[in-house]
């Protein structure tokens, strides 16, 4: 089986949620000599393409939950080959990562937590849950250049907004930046509550990161 095909079959195994066959090609593609963030795109291609069916309400929540059992089985074959190649690798910045409160789906969070690792960066993940107080905590003794903050439900989205409120009531709003992302979450639900920036899968929220790096406005350090 040739590099393309098995990482397509990878694909459709997530989607499908086949938590047996995931891991074993996870395996397979790594034994290929494919590189860890090949697979871990793969992963991301397949969970973007499950967003957009679940904003298109073609598929549901059980849905979603079946194909995270799968990208967990995945992921628990490829984590220890992305911390193999971070050995070494200069930090590029520190990220605080969760989800927000209310809100106790972790995929997405989980593959931005991944990826973002494994390109350079430091990830303190919070996890599920995470009160707005939490995020600007974690993001003060972390000295953390980025908040990123993730929501599946439109109920849940209105609490990041919340996080931005605390950095400005404590005036480390210019400290860090802050993005958003999550299945209901836009650019333009982005600009109206002040964030930085949203990406829609975890390959864009690793490029939007990079690019919040290198802008101008000075973040993270003493504060």
């Amino acid at each position: 089986m040739h590099l393309q095909t098995a990482t397509a079959q990878l694909e459709h195994a997530i989607e499908a949620g086949d938590e047996e066959t995931a891991p074993k090609l996870a395996e397979f593609l790594l034994d290929l000599g494919a590189e860890p963030t090949h697979v871990t795109a793969a992963l991301s291609r397949a969970m973007a393409r499950l967003g957009k069916q679940f904003q298109r309400l073609d598929i549901f929540v059980p849905d979603l939950l079946v194909a995270a059992d799968a990208f967990e089985a995945a992921m628990h074959v490829i984590e220890p080959a992305l911390h193999a190649c971070e050995a070494g690798r200069q930090r590029k910045g520190t990220v605080v990562i969760g989800v927000v409160e209310g809100d106790i789906h972790t995929l997405g969070k989980n593959l931005v937590r991944v990826m973002l690792a494994a390109d350079g960066f430091q990830v303190h993940d919070l996890g599920r849950d995470v009160k707005a107080a939490r995020f600007a905590q974690a993001a003060r003794e972390s000295k953390a250049d980025i908040i990123a903050m993730s929501a599946l439900m439109t109920t849940t989205m209105g609490r990041m907004k919340d996080v931005i409120d605390v950095l400005v009531s404590e005036g480390r709003r210019d400290n860090h930046r802050v993005i958003v992302g999550g299945a209901p979450v836009t650019q333009q639900f982005a600009d109206e509550i002040g964030a930085d920036g949203c990406a829609q899968d975890a390959s864009r929220a690793v490029a939007l990161a990079n690019r919040l790096l290198t802008s101008d406005r000075p973040v993270g350090g003493e504060t």
